[in-house]
C-alpha cells in the first residue's frame, strides 16, 4: 500500500511539472518553471524525510511497545553532536543549491538584451493601451492599439509599463512577464516568445470594481512576408463578387441579384464572366458606370455612389438580350449620413445633421473593431455591436426631432479617451442636455413650494386645536 501511494504521488508530481512547463511560451518562463519545480521537489524531499521520521518514531516508540517502567527514571541526555551537525549542514546545502539554481534565472530575467521592439504599455481603469515605438517618428504618430497587441515570434520585446491613475499590474504568466504599472513611473520588462498564439494579460493588482475585466490579448504571430513585425494585421478592402451566368438556354441569371449600398459609399465589384461571349457590365443611371469584362475573365469596377434620393438602380450587361433573358439585378441605394471610424479619430467633426428621419452609415476604416454612440438628448442613437475593420453598417432611421448639440464617440473601452469623439449638431443646435437625466433642481423647487406651505398649515392648525 505504501509503495502504491508513493507511485501515485510521484506520477502526480511529474504530471504537474509537465503541465506547468507545457504552458510556457518563452525561454524566460521555462527557466522560471524549472526553478519552481526544482524548489518544489526539494521541499517534497524534505517533507518526506521529516514526516517519515516523525511517523516512524511515533510508531516505533508508541506506549504499547515501550511502556514506562514503574518507579523508574528516564536517562537524561544533553544533545547529540552528530545529529545537530546533520540538521545544520543539510539545510545549508539545500539553500546553497537553491541559490545556485536561482542565480542564472535571476540574471536571465533581470538582464535586458537589446530590444528589437519596444512597446509602451499604459494601464488605466479598466483597459490597457499599447504604443509601438518607431525610431525617427514622433510619439503622436506611433501605432496605437487598445486591448490588443501584436508582435512576431523570435524578437526581443521590451515592455515599458506605466499607469494613468491607480497602481495596476501587467501580468503575462505564459511569457514570464509580471510588472507593476505605477503612475509617474516607467517599469521595464522583456520577453522573447518562440511559440505563436494568443496570450491573455489580466491586471494582477486590485484596481477597482472593474478590475475583473481589465484584460488584454497579446497576439504573437509567425514572421510573414510583407508584414511588419508588430502592429495589427493589414486589412484588405471589402469587395463584392458579381457573376454573369449566360450559358445554356435562358433564363439566365446574375449573382447576386440584389445589392445594397448607401449614398457616398465606395462600391468595389469584381465581375466574373464565365461565358464564351464578351460583355460590358453596367450600373445604370443615376450611378452610370460600366466596365468591359472579357470572356472567361474578370474585371474590377470601383464606384462612389452619388445620388440625391433613395433609388433602385438596375445593373447587368449592356446587351439588352442578355438582360431580357434574366441577366439583370438591382442595386438598392440608401441615403445616409456617413461616419468614418479610424484609429483614433472619428469624422466628420462636427457632424451636422438636419432634423427629421436620419440614417447613418458607419464605416470602419481602422484596423480594430469599433462602434458608435451619440450623447446628449439623442443618447438612444447608438450601435453597440462591434463593426469589424473594413466593414460598414447602416443604422436607422432615427427621428431627430429636436435642435440639439452634443458629442458622439466610439464606446469601445479606451477608444474615446484616445480621441475617438467629435461634436454633432442637429438642426440649429442647442443645449446638449442629457436624455434621461432627472430635473433635480426643478423637482426640488416644486417639492419645497408645495411641502413647506402644507407643513406650516398643518402645524398652525394643530396648534390652534391645542389652544381650544
Amino acid at each position: 500500500m505504501a509503495r502504491l501511494g508513493a507511485a501515485i504521488f510521484l506520477i502526480a508530481g511529474v504530471s504537474l511539472a509537465l503541465a506547468g512547463s507545457a504552458q510556457a511560451a518563452s525561454s524566460t518562463q521555462r527557466q522560471i518553471d524549472g526553478l519552481f519545480w526544482a524548489i518544489t521537489w526539494f521541499a517534497l524531499a524534505v517533507a518526506a524525510i521529516v514526516f517519515g521520521a516523525l511517523i516512524y518514531f511515533l510508531w516505533r516508540y508508541r506506549e504499547s511497545v515501550s511502556p514506562p517502567q514503574p518507579g523508574g527514571s528516564e536517562a537524561h541526555s544533553e544533545g547529540h553532536r552528530k545529529v545537530e551537525a546533520v540538521w545544520t549542514i543539510f539545510p545549508i546545502v539545500i539553500l546553497v543549491l537553491i541559490t545556485a539554481l536561482s542565480l542564472p534565472v535571476l540574471w536571465a530575467s533581470d538582464g535586458m538584451p537589446p530590444a528589437d521592439l519596444t512597446i509602451h504599455v499604459t494601464g488605466e481603469r479598466f483597459s490597457w493601451t499599447f504604443e509601438y515605438e518607431e525610431p525617427g517618428v514622433s510619439r503622436a504618430n506611433w501605432t496605437k492599439t487598445v486591448g490588443e497587441a501584436w508582435f512576431q515570434t523570435g524578437i526581443v520585446v521590451h515592455f515599458k509599463v506605466t499607469s494613468r491613475d491607480v497602481i495596476h499590474s501587467f501580468a503575462l504568466p505564459q511569457l514570464g512577464v509580471k510588472i507593476d504599472a505605477i503612475n509617474g513611473t516607467i517599469n521595464t520588462a522583456w520577453t522573447r516568445v518562440d511559440v505563436a498564439g494568443d496570450y491573455i494579460d489580466q491586471c494582477a493588482e486590485f484596481c477597482g470594481v472593474g478590475h475583473y475585466g481589465m484584460r488584454a490579448t497579446i497576439h504573437v504571430f509567425e514572421p510573414q512576408p510583407g508584414r511588419k513585425p508588430y502592429g495589427p494585421p493589414p486589412t484588405s478592402l471589402p469587395f463584392t463578387n458579381v457573376e454573369l451566368h449566360g450559358f445554356g438556354a435562358p433564363p439566365w441569371s446574375i449573382e447576386p441579384p440584389r445589392m445594397e449600398a448607401t449614398d457616398e459609399e465606395v462600391l468595389r465589384l469584381r465581375i466574373w464572366n464565365p461565358n464564351t461571349e464578351d460583355y460590358t457590365f453596367r450600373i445604370d443611371p443615376p450611378v452610370d458606370r460600366q466596365v468591359p469584362v472579357p470572356a472567361f475573365g474578370f474585371a474590377w469596377l470601383n464606384v462612389t455612389i452619388d445620388v440625391t434620393s433613395e433609388v433602385d438602380v438596375p445593373y447587368g450587361p449592356t446587351d439588352p438580350t442578355a438582360r431580357a433573358n434574366g441577366m439583370n439585378g438591382t442595386l438598392n441605394v440608401t441615403i445616409a449620413e456617413v461616419i468614418e471610424l479610424r484609429e483614433y479619430s472619428v469624422s466628420p467633426s462636427p457632424l451636422n445633421v438636419s432634423t427629421g428621419p436620419v440614417k447613418f452609415l458607419l464605416r470602419n476604416l481602422g484596423s480594430q473593431a469599433h462602434n458608435f454612440t451619440m450623447g446628449g438628448v439623442y443618447a438612444n442613437v447608438r450601435w453597440e455591436p462591434l463593426i469589424a475593420p473594413g466593414e460598414s453598417v447602416v443604422i436607422g432611421p432615427f427621428n431627430l426631432d429636436r435642435n440639439a448639440s452634443g458629442e458622439y464617440w466610439c464606446a469601445v473601452r479606451g477608444h474615446r479617451e484616445l480621441g475617438m469623439e467629435a461634436a454633432y449638431q442637429v438642426g440649429a443646435g442647442g443645449d446638449p442636455g442629457q436624455a434621461g437625466v432627472l430635473p433635480l433642481f426643478e423637482m426640488t423647487a416644486i417639492t419645497f413650494a408645495i411641502g413647506v406651505p402644507a407643513t406650516l398649515a398643518y402645524v398652525i392648525r394643530h396648534a390652534r386645536r391645542r389652544d381650544e
